[in-house]
């Protein structure tokens, strides 16, 4: 009797210590797939408003990192057009630094504008929270390594002369016109008065 229940005590615990077994990494995998998106906004202006179409590029500074989805070999390439903010998401499912570049790569070939050249760095450190859950905090910069509150490019619009016509000189223009002729009709008119007093 004290035999069996010691077989099957010893069955039980190797039972528990194999479901453990099982247990724990699942659990260590759940936690690893914890999934954060982070969206990071891109902001546009024209010094001269300009309904023109701008083209971004963002590349990560190390192979391998998480980027947006529809990214290619050169980047994850997006269009901005005449003052506007658009975004790009990234989803995360570890933590780390994750550290990106952002600039602008095409526009303003046919001179109405002339591009902004600053290149942009985010760098976004993802930490756990709690047991199931991803967060984040993240810093921008800019070229020169300047802390900055958010990622701004300003075209700069290529402004056309334009000959400018005053109203008031048009208008004075316009008055001595106006004298003369009067002064002609009256010069014109004394002239005939005299001649008829002669003949008279």
């Amino acid at each position: 009797m004290n035999r069996r229940i010691y077989k099957n005590f010893s069955l039980l615990l190797c039972m528990l210590l194999l479901a453990g077994i099982v247990i724990h990494p699942a659990s260590a995998y759940a936690a690893q797939q914890c999934t954060l998106s982070v969206t990071i906004p891109v902001k546009q202006h024209f010094t001269v408003p300009l309904n023109a179409s701008v083209e971004y590029r963002l590349t990560s500074k190390t192979a391998g990192e998480p980027m947006p989805q529809g990214t290619g070999e050169d980047g994850c390439h997006f269009s901005i057009t005449g003052d506007g903010t658009d975004d790009f998401e990234i989803t995360y499912h570890e933590t780390g630094i994750y550290t990106y570049e952002i600039s602008q790569v095409s526009g303003g070939s046919d001179g109405t504008y002339t591009n902004d050249t600053e290149v942009y760095t985010v760098e976004l450190f993802v930490k756990n929270k709690g047991e199931d859950a991803l967060t984040y905090d993240i810093i921008l910069m800019d070229h020169a390594g300047e802390k900055v509150k958010d990622i701004s490019f300003v075209c700069q619009t290529a402004v056309q002369e334009t000959t400018a016509v005053k109203t008031g000189d048009s208008a004075d223009g316009m008055f001595y016109i106006c004298a003369a002729a009067a002064s002609f009709v009256l010069f014109i008119r004394l002239s005939q008065m005299k001649i008829y007093k002669r003949n008279k």
